[in-house]
């Protein structure tokens, strides 16, 4: 049997990626073939390039969005994937690949046209605005012909954690046929004695909400704070002669594993997480994780007061909770521990072998 796992093409390496690596090594293990496929082949403007234009070509970098959109559309619905069998879908572009055996497993949605629209808007003024309102309607037109598409042929739809599902019931009408936790628990991470609070992931998304470390690294000037991820920092965000703030590039695995190692605890204030990452690889590495009561996913793997603190989104809420993990964050290692073995990847690459096995029979049946 040949798989294809198919995912969008971002041009960066992110937890879509990593688990599309993970389950791919997975089904060659037990014998499958499988490659993954990265769709659209061709895009005018990658993520990374927009992230680095100059703010002098925004309209430039705003029309070629659109036609990215357009054209995305476009060669992802002409794109054969006739030579599998399957095919696993990891990003909802995907979905318009319209392989007769399909298996969803639901990360998020194209969030700045849903959940995230609002927030993202709030930022924005003027034309900016509009462009933006703009293209977010017209990737909801398209998005029709995918709705309608899964419930015709009844796909099987997996959400990546609750919150993921909560949005698939809101924003698409239809409920997963289950939830499935991805893996996270690293058990080679090691822990070490704390020297600086860690804030680990992506700079340049707005949702992140570094500005709340900042304002606490401005109130806390005792501690010190390390910055570690990929993206340009957000200009109007940046933190200006606060030498307690520490900022890292891209990184590798083992480093990764040290980051944490050497943190008292990881402070995680995203707005509304699809499933929260870093606080399990936090907790591997016996570090507590604080995250906000807004946060999602993120909120699904903390257990509040145990394995680290969920807190009201509030910069005096965070620089309370970060006071309280200083303090007691060493005596929740044992407990973080055995929490993150729940997220384990055998456990997750185990179920979706099986996902993908009855699929392939259910389907090879009515043939």
């Amino acid at each position: 049997m040949k798989i294809a796992i198919a995912l969008e093409k971002t041009g960066v390496r992110g937890g879509a990626e990593v688990l599309a690596l993970k389950l791919a090594r997975h089904m060659r293990a037990v014998g499958f073939t499988c490659d993954i496929i990265e769709v659209p082949e061709f895009r005018p403007l990658s993520p990374r390039m927009r992230d680095t234009l100059p703010l002098g070509t925004k309209l430039f970098a705003g029309i070629l969005c659109v036609l990215d959109m357009l054209l995305s559309y476009v060669l992802v619905r002409v794109t054969s994937l006739d030579r599998y069998d399957m095919v696993v879908t990891l990003h909802p572009i995907c979905l318009y690949l319209r392989h007769p055996k399909m298996l969803a497993y639901f990360i998020h949605h194209d969030r700045a046209a849903y959940d995230l629209h609002e927030y993202l808007a709030s930022r924005r003024r003027g034309f900016y605005l509009l462009g933006f309102r703009s293209a977010m309607w017209l990737r909801r037109i398209l998005d029709l012909g995918t709705i309608a598409y899964i419930k015709k042929r009844h796909l099987r739809l997996i959400a990546t954690s609750n919150t993921v599902a909560r949005r698939l019931a809101a924003f698409w009408g239809m409920r997963p046929a289950r939830v499935l936790y991805p893996g996270g628990h690293e058990p080679a991470f090691h822990c070490l004695h704390g020297e600086y609070l860690l804030y680990l992931g992506r700079f340049q998304s707005l949702e992140k909400r570094l500005w709340m470390i900042y304002e606490a690294a401005r109130r806390m000037p005792d501690l010190k704070f390390v910055l570690a991820g990929s993206g340009a920092l957000p200009q109007e965000k940046k933190p200006t002669n606060l030498e307690t703030i520490v900022i890292r590039g891209l990184f590798t695995e083992r480093e990764k594993a040290d980051l944490y190692a050497r943190a008292s605890c990881v402070i995680f204030p995203s707005y509304d997480e699809d499933f929260g990452l870093v606080p399990v690889e936090a907790m591997s590495a016996g570090k507590p994780c604080l995250v906000c009561t807004d946060g999602g996913g993120a909120t699904e793997t903390i257990i509040n007061g145990k394995t680290g603190l969920v807190v009201e989104p509030t910069v005096a809420s965070v620089v309370d909770g970060i006071i309280k993990l200083t303090r007691t964050g060493k005596s929740m290692k044992s407990d973080c521990v055995q929490r993150a073995k729940v997220f384990s990847w055998e456990h997750f690459l185990t179920e979706m072998e099986n996902e993908i096995q009855r699929l392939l029979r259910d389907k090879n049946s009515r043939t």
